[in-house]
């Protein structure tokens, strides 16, 4: 959990503890003081007066801190889910360290930061997002699996930033492209310049193809130099996934239903499956493809080279 969910989680624990505080001392009043004639009247019903105004203090305060927290969700699931931002659900997550994206970051002092976050905003026929400027987009680090809030911010990233390798050049709008030639002249060569050609890859259900990279998991972690064979099944409509690499587990495969032609033979570590088995896209079917020396699962990729490759 970053600073800024630790110190809200505080924050709401605090009041909490406040209110029933606030509670019991109300409790202890009505039944010890008020009424019993022990100190003067007027001082009573100020006491009593008093208790409730702090009472109802608390809890506002606690519905303030709860709105904060609820602001900063819808942000994330915003930002998850490929949406573009607002000025203020761009400010909440640069708040809470959630994103990135600030002038001083990309070394453009003279841009407002949101309005440079939003020039960085991608929307094709088959992905939205932000472009991630980061050389490497592999190079985010690994999340302790205890840490659940690290964990879905992970998984956050790697639904909504896009690299620009996975972007062509002539899909950005005219504004974009003037903004990279001037201002990040080094990044528009990392762009796709070349209309790719005719599609190669498979669409293939989501949850089946987990469930067949989870069946190889197991010998995976025995052996983590084994890499994934990906290649055309016997049956049309059918891809293998097998073991490949020095060990007795090489040979091992498993099968998943696809739907298109899978004309290659890929290799990727096996060590690039862990993110992705943990923390699978939610889409229900994605596309399958092998491009530019990666393996593409939709938004997610690997490193990867041909079967035929040393």
């Amino acid at each position: 959990m970053n600073s800024w969910g630790q110190s809200c989680q505080a924050v709401n624990q605090s009041l909490q503890s406040a209110v029933d505080a606030m509670d019991d001392l109300a409790t202890c009043f009505r039944r010890d003081i008020e009424g019993k004639n022990r100190i003067p009247p007027a001082t009573a019903r100020q006491m009593g007066n008093s208790l409730a105004e702090l009472r109802d203090s608390l809890i506002k305060l606690t519905v303030s801190v709860s709105g904060v927290a609820d602001a900063q969700s819808r942000a994330v699931l915003s930002f998850l889910a490929g949406n573009r931002l607002d000025r203020e659900q761009f400010y909440i997550l640069l708040a809470t360290e959630c994103v990135e994206w600030t002038n001083k970051n990309i070394g453009l002092s003279d841009f407002d930061d949101f309005e440079l976050f939003n020039l960085l905003r991608f929307e094709g026929e088959d992905k939205s997002g932000y472009i991630y400027l980061a050389p490497d987009i592999d190079g985010l680090p690994d999340v302790d699996p205890d840490d659940w809030t690290l964990r879905f911010l992970s998984q956050t990233y790697r639904k909504a930033i896009i690299p620009p390798e996975e972007i062509e050049w002539n899909s950005l709008s005219c504004r974009q492209r003037m903004f990279f030639r001037k201002h990040l002249p080094e990044t528009v060569s990392r762009f796709i310049h070349e209309k790719r050609a005719a599609f190669n890859g498979v669409r293939v259900d989501m949850q089946e193809l987990v469930s067949a990279l989870k069946a190889l998991k197991v010998h995976l972690k025995a052996r983590r130099k084994l890499s994934v064979l990906i290649r055309k099944g016997d049956k049309k409509g059918k891809l293998v996934l097998e073991l490949s690499g020095r060990s007795k587990y090489a040979g091992m495969l498993t099968t998943v239903n696809c739907i298109g032609d899978w004309n290659t033979e890929a290799l990727a570590p096996g060590a690039s499956f862990r993110g992705f088995v943990t923390h699978p896209p939610v889409d229900e079917t994605s596309y399958l493809s092998f491009r530019d020396g990666r393996l593409h699962i939709g938004n997610w990729s690997c490193p990867a080279r041909p079967a035929g490759d040393v």
